[in-house]
């Protein structure tokens, strides 16, 4: 075996061994670092931002170079909307695993968040290379094109995402406003059929019908997908100001100030 051959053998060993090679943990650290950040993150969808915060600040005071506790970090001040914050421990995962899936597609997340569009570009396109078969990453990246004016490539993506998961709703909307763009009004009102006939059962699925449905001129079945997020979550006091806007636009004044007074009465208190 020639020296190149045997590089070579060496660099796809390390490739296959992953981000426990990179790290020089053993596998039983690499499932614990793993279980930590799911925890974490659990506790991030739960609202309880602090423990998850404090769970992963323990794990980095004793060890720093944990990649799965900086993105975790970063979850927390995504959270928060904190999105400097979060780019930069998610370019500490990234930096203590290049593999680390899901913190391309996080930080590209963030960078759309501010507008930064070929920087999430970028992430998406890297994550979809490490995981072309997960939807989301292609639904990140249909977004940032749509954003950017790429209506051609955003409704390309937003069809890749289809194919990996054809029975969630928002993807179709994704590509329903691409083909807005595109002048493709039949293409986007059967895409808008296909999402309205489908099961929704997460507050983020009856927000994002909600909201396109308010975009399209059409607040009385927007309404409808507002009581379902109230349903769900009771206190949300987003849903409410954004139910109050249809209620007026379709001239409802009465139910439009209750909706008013009950996001107020929910809104949570300044962080000053």
């Amino acid at each position: 075996m020639s020296a190149g051959e045997m590089t070579s053998l060496l660099l796809l060993i390390l490739t296959a061994l992953g981000a426990a090679s990179l790290c020089g943990c053993t596998q039983a650290v690499v499932e614990e670092n793993h279980a930590l950040r799911e925890q974490g993150v659990a506790l991030c969808r739960a609202g309880k931002v602090k423990e998850a915060a404090a769970l992963f600040n323990n794990k980095l005071a004793v060890d720093d170079k944990s990649a799965d506790a900086h993105y975790g970090l970063a979850t927390v001040y995504s959270a928060e909307f904190e999105e400097d914050k979060a780019i930069a421990e998610y370019d500490r995962a990234i930096e203590l695993n290049p593999r680390l899936e899901e913190a391309y597609n996080d930080r590209g997340n963030e960078y759309l968040a501010k507008d930064l569009y070929d920087q999430a570009i970028a992430d998406y396109t890297k994550a979809i290379g490490l995981g072309p078969q997960h939807y989301v990453h292609w639904y990140g990246r249909s977004c940032a094109y749509r954003k950017k004016g790429e209506l051609a490539r955003a409704r390309m993506d937003a069809t890749e995402a289809i194919s990996r998961a054809p029975k969630y709703a928002p993807l179709y909307l994704c590509r329903a406003r691409a083909e807005q763009g595109l002048n493709l009004s039949k293409e986007a009102q059967a895409d808008l059929g296909i999402a309205l006939s489908l099961p929704a059962s997460s507050v983020y699925e009856f927000n994002t019908i909600a909201g396109y449905l308010w975009d399209v001129g059409n607040p009385s079945l927007a309404i409808k997908q507002y009581d379902k997020v109230i349903e769900l979550e009771p206190k949300d006091h987003e849903a409410y100001s954004a139910r109050s806007d249809c209620y007026k636009a379709m001239g409802d004044l009465a139910k439009a100030r209750a909706d008013l007074n009950l996001a107020a009465r929910y809104a949570p208190e300044p962080d000053w």
